[in-house]
């Protein structure tokens, strides 16, 4: 993976840290969009995040191909269960799962990555754990 797309990724992962580090319990299970809390969001992007570190992993042993998902789905699904993580548990989650994608990322082929992209497994997870890192930061008065 080249240089300049792991520095970006590695910044996202930065961001994620920092913000755990200094966001309270109480600011975590604020809400931000309807039934989302920060700390929902949070163990959502864990969830996306660990997804793709399996499909990565499946890669590099040879199965990589397309692993179509309903998004909609999963996440109107999944949200009551996120709700019922601990604040500081989901945002200390996220960082785990984060951690754990983005230390897979420096190893891949470039045939690994290639077969990725050609699979359409989003592998860099760093624009949508901004992504929900700006949705949050705003609700808090931060952005």
């Amino acid at each position: 993976m080249d240089g300049d797309s792991m520095a970006k990724i590695d910044a996202s992962r930065e961001r994620l840290r920092r913000f755990v580090e200094v966001t309270s319990d109480e600011e975590l299970a604020r809400p931000i969009e309807g039934d989302w809390t920060a700390a929902a969001l949070l163990a959502h992007t864990a969830f996306w995040d660990r997804r793709a570190a399996w499909l990565v992993r499946r890669c590099q042993q040879g199965h990589c191909g397309p692993s179509p998902v309903n998004l909609d789905a999963v996440n109107e699904s999944a949200l009551p269960q996120w709700r019922l993580i601990p604040p500081r548990a989901a945002a200390q989650e996220a960082l785990a799962a984060a951690s754990e994608i983005d230390g897979l990322l420096p190893s891949l082929t470039a045939e690994q990555l290639v077969a990725l992209r050609e699979s359409k497994i989003r592998y860099d997870r760093s624009n949508h754990r901004n992504d929900h890192l700006d949705q949050i930061e705003q609700v808090l008065g931060r952005g």
